[in-house]
């Protein structure tokens, strides 16, 4: 699949998403996929969307910090 750099349509379409959406994102610092600032920006882009960085996980946040990824959802859901 080819896609243009930074996913334009996927971004652009961002903003038709109406429902409360939690974005969990791996430490900016390790291997984490978006990076601290595109982490932000698709936040920012989503009417209710929230974002939660877990200090010290890395790409595959639910496998290396599984207790903070089950709490950022449970809150999530909670709220």
């Amino acid at each position: 699949m080819r896609a243009e750099a930074g996913f334009p349509a996927a971004v652009a379409a961002l903003s038709n998403i109406k429902i409360e959406t939690l974005i969990i994102a791996a430490d900016p610092t390790l291997d984490g996929a978006l990076g601290a600032e595109a982490a932000e920006r698709i936040t920012s882009l989503l009417p209710n969307g929230r974002l939660v960085t877990i200090p010290g996980a890395r790409h595959a946040v639910h496998a290396s910090k599984p207790r903070e990824f089950a709490r950022a959802v449970r809150e999530f859901l909670e709220s």
